[in-house]
């Protein structure tokens, strides 16, 4: 399962670099620990309230397509559930990017997240795959890609989000 996704997250970065025609980097995420990723999983899930709160507190940009950088242990601590167990992550070495997506139906699927930097435009790209229902019932939803990558600190100026949606 893991080396599934681990192949398509590739993919998707190499699709998402070749799209963008320019000269681009990617930027691997940092391999975490299975249990830590896990928890990350259950934080990152579209039942957790406390992300929306976080997001009103912490508006981190003027889009419609916001992305929210995570850089200390109080910041992922404020965001955990009361029933998760808090993760332990190494914030001087890496950040977590995550964004929230508003869908249309609650069954849209997460593909997959990558993240690269141009060079030429000195940007980076957080590019999320998702997988929209089309024959769904329509019923809001949200989604939080999220990566965990070793920079830091990241600057919210020069980051952009990038959706690619995909219909079953």
């Amino acid at each position: 399962m893991k080396a599934n996704f681990f192949i398509l997250t590739m993919v998707t970065m190499l699709v998402a670099c070749a799209q963008s025609n320019i000269n681009s980097e990617i930027i691997s995420p940092v391999v975490l620990d299975e249990d830590v990723t896990d928890r990350l999983n259950e934080v990152f899930n579209g039942n957790n309230a406390k992300l929306r709160l976080f997001e009103n507190q912490n508006i981190s940009s003027s889009s419609d397509k916001p992305i929210y950088i995570i850089q200390s242990e109080r910041d992922l601590e404020s965001i955990c559930p009361n029933n998760i167990d808090f993760p332990k992550i190494d914030f001087s070495k890496c950040c977590i990017i995550y964004s929230s997506i508003q869908t249309s139906s609650i069954s849209d699927e997460l593909l997959a997240t990558s993240l690269y930097f141009s060079k030429e435009r000195n940007m980076f790209y957080f590019n999320v795959s998702i997988q929209k229902c089309v024959d769904c019932w329509t019923s809001i939803g949200y989604l939080y890609p999220y990566g965990v990558y070793s920079l830091s600190p990241l600057s919210i100026s020069n980051i952009e989000l990038i959706i690619d949606s995909k219909e079953k």
